[in-house]
């Protein structure tokens, strides 16, 4: 009869243990998303990469949508994979493998192609490419992606 009661005890304790623990840490202002993360980008910009991403900096660590995020960033062309994760205590982790040109296509401006055929944003200038080049009178009717 003793070894019941002090069962139910523990288990009591260890139930309002957690959930105290669980409203401190919905309070807690240190939860709060503060920084994102964001590796593997080079011919991306942190700022559009952030921008795309649309991370409310103000909401509860826990309550970032990751699959959200992830599933925003996965719409941008240049991107061929995307890992978003959570770090405690404020910071959201975004990990990108971008998609590489092999090519370069010249109509009406500067265009990449990668390995899987994928059109690429228009490059604003050619310093630093060295690329195959392509030259074509009729890609200015696609879109990148």
């Amino acid at each position: 009869m003793k070894l019941a009661g002090r069962y139910i005890f523990l288990i009591t304790s260890a139930v309002l243990i957690v959930l105290n623990l669980s409203v401190w840490i919905q309070d807690n202002h240190a939860f709060s998303v503060k920084k994102v993360l964001i590796s593997g980008i080079s011919l991306l910009d942190a700022r559009n990469v952030i921008e795309a991403a649309d991370i409310d900096t103000d909401s509860h660590i826990l309550e970032a949508d990751v699959r959200s995020v992830k599933n925003k960033l996965e719409v941008l062309p240049q991107v061929k994979k995307v890992r978003v994760s959570r770090v405690f205590p404020s910071s959201i982790r975004i990990q990108i493998e971008e998609r590489k040109p092999v090519a370069l296509i010249i109509d009406n401006g500067i265009w990449g192609i990668d390995e899987e055929g994928v059109l690429l944003p228009r490059f604003r200038s050619k310093h630093g490419l060295d690329y195959p080049v392509i030259v074509s009178e009729k890609l200015s009717h696609h879109n990148p992606g």
